[in-house]
């Protein structure tokens, strides 16, 4: 894919300028600490193990996007003709990596986790939640792809923005209303598939239910417990012998 299909896919839109979350008339220095304020927030290398090469792929979307803008003649050109789809300029095999630690040498992975670390339950998040959720009318699909962590985070994030909503910050919008209900019905879902897998698992046949399940396997292992005791009872508790009776 071109770069400015990949800024549709990892950002949701085209235009460089608010990725970054800046005027199209921003300054240099104001472009490169926009840039690095959210290149701490994708950074690889604190996703999750599934979701790593996803953030990859969007790290190294907003160092092109940075190559460009921060470029005066790769600038101009965007500016011009809105658009940025020639992958030669930006060398699709360089190291991002070292591109991103050549830019801010002194950020270091201590840095970068405290930051997340303070981000959580900012004013920053929730400033970027509240943004999102206005930006995309509610939309869970496309604010995911923009706030930190949201697959761990989801149900806390989904809180925070009903909150809001009471507290009228911001309005309902039928789509936010719609993938709730959505998510909580495969999160049943899940949980039904899960419950199911256990009852296989313990071997339990028929169409009980988990409460059953759960029922009879109290009941054999009260059952058991009652058999034990009746074997110590048998070894440790036997009867006094019988006492002989006086020949007469």
């Amino acid at each position: 894919m071109g770069l400015m299909s990949d800024c549709q896919t990892y950002f949701q839109t085209k235009n460089l300028y608010e990725i970054l979350n800046v005027e199209k008339d921003a300054s240099n220095d104001q472009i490169k600490k926009a840039y690095r304020l959210l290149s701490l927030k994708v950074h690889p290398d604190h996703a999750e193990e599934e979701k790593k090469e996803e953030s990859t792929r969007r790290f190294q979307t907003l160092a092109k996007i940075y190559l460009i803008l921060s470029d005066e003649d790769r600038r101009k050109i965007y500016d011009e003709t809105g658009s940025a789809d020639d992958e030669d300029c930006y060398l699709e095999d360089r190291d991002w990596y070292a591109y991103w630690r050549s830019l801010f040498p002194r950020i270091t992975d201590e840095d970068i986790k405290s930051y997340l670390t303070k981000y959580k339950g900012s004013e920053e998040e929730l400033n970027d939640i509240k943004e999102y959720y206005l930006k995309y009318e509610g939309d869970l699909n496309k604010i995911s792809q923009c706030v930190i962590g949201y697959e761990t985070e989801r149900d806390r994030y989904i809180e925070i923005i009903r909150d809001m909503i009471s507290k009228e910050e911001v309005p309902e919008f039928k789509k936010f209303t719609q993938q709730c209900k959505k998510q909580q019905k495969n999160k049943y879902k899940k949980e039904a598939k899960e419950a199911e897998k256990m009852k296989r698992k313990l071997c339990m046949g028929g169409n009980k239910s988990l409460e059953e399940m759960i029922g009879n396997n109290r009941i054999q292992r009260e059952g058991r417990f009652d058999h034990m005791l009746a074997d110590l009872e048998k070894k440790y508790c036997k009867p006094p012998p019988a006492k002989k009776r006086r020949k007469q």
